[in-house]
């Protein structure tokens, strides 16, 4: 998503007040398609694609001195072309709480999290990471919670006894819906809709005028009217062009 420096900054300072209830630990958080980066794609995404996706999600943080931690790691891995996981690719999302290096390749010809883990030192005390989302969201919220307090071996039972998952989950949430422009950047200012990014978004998957039509109980005109909408907003010549843009400014 494209956000101005004035617009990451506001939000960063807002998901830190929210954050303020927890004294002893720090987050890093990032948006994702509840179906995974490639969904819209009929084969496997390269990893130069993927990562040209994954990078249009900004990375928000509670504590600004965390992206002094997490930026040179992730431009290690775009460096080295290291492949992501399937669950970010398919929308396969663990459950739980789980170790930060579980998003690395667990390629046992490329071992990617023993490289990280000895290339960079992430200067705190532990790390758990955790995916939240309401099942009528089609985005996810993926929480990296940092902590220079709390010992690795005690970080999972702070988080369970003060339900951290259950808050971060409305934190999401809360996001979502005061800025929209995290998740759909071109809906901010309201030319997008939900009901022509949903026509956007079925032309995108193969649909036709006359499906679409029967999908959502429009009208044929109704679906043309939402498709030529979008082809305004987005300054799209054709439907092949407004799903391309449609799908690199991740609005789908």
């Amino acid at each position: 998503m494209i956000l101005s420096s004035k617009e990451t900054l506001t939000i960063m300072a807002d998901l830190k007040s929210k954050m303020a209830r927890f004294d002893d630990l720090e987050i890093a958080y990032k948006i994702y398609p509840r179906k995974g980066l490639g969904h819209l794609k009929a084969k496997k995404l390269t990893n130069s694609k993927a990562f040209a996706i994954h990078n249009k999600y900004p990375l928000l943080v509670s504590n600004t001195s965390l992206l002094d931690l997490v930026s040179p790691v992730l431009s290690f891995a775009i460096t080295q072309n290291m492949p992501m996981p399937n669950f970010l690719l398919n929308g396969d999302w663990p459950t739980g709480y789980v170790p930060l290096l579980s998003w690395m390749s667990q390629d046992s010809n490329k071992p990617w999290s023993k490289t990280i883990e000895a290339q960079f030192d992430l200067d705190r005390k532990s790390y758990l990471t955790v995916v939240v989302g309401h099942a009528e969201q089609d985005f996810v919220g993926a929480f990296c919670i940092f902590s220079d307090k709390i010992r690795q071996d005690e970080l999972l039972s702070y988080l369970e006894d003060n339900k951290v998952a259950e808050y971060l989950e409305l934190l999401h949430l809360y996001m979502t819906q005061k800025y929209p422009k995290l998740i759909h950047p071109s809906s901010h200012n309201g030319t997008i809709k939900p009901k022509t990014h949903k026509v956007i978004e079925l032309t995108a998957m193969g649909f036709n005028v006359s499906e679409i039509s029967n999908i959502l109980h429009l009208t044929e005109r109704g679906v043309s009217y939402h498709i030529d909408l979008a082809k305004e907003v987005l300054d799209a010549k054709n439907k092949a062009e407004l799903i391309y843009k449609a799908t690199h400014e991740c609005i789908i």
